[in-house]
C-alpha cells in the first residue's frame, strides 16, 4: 500500500474531527466511541487511533479546530478590536457566527450540554480554562486602555468587569444554543440588548457596589 501523503493524512484527520463532532453531538461524549467515528467515515478503529490516542485528545483537537475556524472567520474583527465599542461588536459577531454555523453550533452545544465532566476529562477542562484565560487577558488589556483614556468609569474594577462580561457572553450564547427552534433574527435581538445594556453600564460613570446577601 502506498504511503499516505501529508495532505491525505491532514484530510483524514479533518474527516475524523467532523465525524466526531456529529457523533458526539448526537450521542453525547460518554456514549461515543472511536468505533462509531470510524464507521461514520468507513475507517478502521486503528486508523482513528493513529491520529488520536484517546477521546480527550480528540476533543481537544476538535476544540482547537473550532477556535481556528472562529479566528479565521473573524480575523479582521479580532485584529481591529481596540475600544469597548469594538469589543461589543466582536462578541456580538462571535455569538452570531456560532449560532449560524452548523459545525460551531454543534460544538458549543456539546461543550455546554453534552459533556459529562468525569476525571478522564481533567485535561479537557484545563484546555478550556486556558482558552478562557486567553480571552480574559484580551478583554482586560482593552479595558485598561479605555480606562486610561477616561472612556470608562475610573471606579471600574477591570478584572471583575472582564469576568462579568465573559459570564454574560456565555449566558447569551447558552440561551441561543438552548433555543434551536428560534430563528436567527429572534435570537439576535436579545443578544444585542444584553450586550448593549452591559456596555452602557461601563460608560455611565456610576460606581458599582457589591451585592449584599440577605
Amino acid at each position: 500500500m502506498a504511503r499516505r501523503t501529508k495532505q491525505e493524512a491532514a484530510e483524514t484527520r479533518i474527516s475524523i474531527l467532523n465525524a466526531a463532532l456529529d457523533i458526539i453531538y448526537d450521542k453525547g461524549y460518554a456514549r461515543s466511541t472511536f468505533v462509531d467515528i470510524a464507521n461514520q467515515i468507513n475507517l478502521t478503529k486503528g486508523a482513528v487511533y493513529w491520529h488520536f490516542k484517546s477521546k480527550p485528545d480528540l476533543i481537544i483537537a476538535l476544540g482547537r479546530h473550532m477556535e481556528e475556524k472562529i479566528e479565521t472567520s473573524l480575523h479582521d474583527l479580532y485584529s481591529g478590536t481596540d475600544t469597548i465599542s469594538d469589543l461589543k461588536r466582536m462578541f456580538y459577531e462571535i455569538i452570531q457566527l456560532i449560532v449560524k454555523d452548523e459545525q460551531l453550533r454543534k460544538y458549543y452545544a456539546i461543550v455546554f450540554y453534552r459533556m459529562e465532566w468525569t476525571d478522564e476529562l481533567l485535561r479537557i477542562r484545563d484546555f478550556f480554562d486556558r482558552q478562557d484565560e486567553k480571552m480574559m487577558d484580551f478583554v482586560i488589556n482593552i479595558l485598561k486602555e479605555e480606562k486610561k483614556k477616561f472612556r470608562i468609569s475610573e471606579h471600574m474594577d477591570i478584572k471583575s468587569t472582564a469576568r462579568a462580561l465573559l459570564a454574560i457572553v456565555d449566558g447569551l450564547l447558552g440561551f441561543c444554543l438552548s433555543k434551536p427552534g428560534m430563528g436567527n433574527n429572534d435570537l439576535s435581538q436579545p443578544v444585542q440588548i444584553g450586550l448593549d445594556t452591559f456596555f452602557l453600564g461601563l460608560t455611565s460613570g456610576e460606581k458599582t457596589t457589591p451585592c449584599e446577601s440577605r
